[in-house]
């Protein structure tokens, strides 16, 4: 079976196109890890469960714990139909409770720090108008979320083994 395309980072087609030149996140990952040796995977960041669904299909015997802090993120995770895709709303954290998010204009610049407004990578997406006409540095609010260790999360869901953790655009192999 011939490997799944590689998710889209974002909207973005110019940095995906770049990327595309030199890379094969799928090829990479699978080698590392195994496609049908994977059985558990966490997403941390999940969004709207794009990568989530590209896991599904790169190792087909794998269950995929996505995590996704944003309310409106999460309720576009939640309607994944996948079955093997299983979402949470909280934020990843040191300590479990509640935490102040920052929630920026393009949602997955958002997180519990605030957007670094040096970061040229983010404020040239927003900037030239890729994502949106609102440059990313722009921070629609803040809201209070759930906040979890991540081993709290995979004690109380039972989980044994983690073969793949992503955060955010990191993937970790954990084999």
């Amino acid at each position: 079976m011939p490997l799944p395309s590689d998710p889209q980072l974002g909207s973005s087609p110019v940095r995906n196109r770049e990327f595309e030149k030199t890379h094969t996140r799928g090829r990479v990952i699978s080698d590392r890890v195994g496609r049908e040796h994977a059985s558990t995977i966490i997403d941390v960041g999940a969004y709207r469960g794009e990568t989530a669904e590209w896991f599904s299909v790169l190792f087909p015997n794998a269950t995929i714990w996505a995590v996704e802090p944003l309310p409106e993120s999460f309720a576009e995770l939640a309607l994944q139909k996948n079955p093997r895709i299983k979402p949470f709303n909280f934020a990843a954290a040191s300590f479990d409770g509640q935490v102040q998010f920052h929630y920026n204009s393009i949602a997955p610049t958002s997180g519990i720090y605030p957007i670094n407004s040096e970061s040229s990578d983010s404020l040239t997406i927003g900037l030239t108008g890729i994502d949106t006409d609102v440059p990313a540095n722009s921070s629609v609010g803040n809201l209070v979320v759930d906040a979890r260790t991540l081993n709290s999360f995979v004690a109380e869901q039972d989980i044994k083994e983690i073969d793949l953790l992503k955060i955010g655009d990191i993937v970790k192999t954990c084999g």
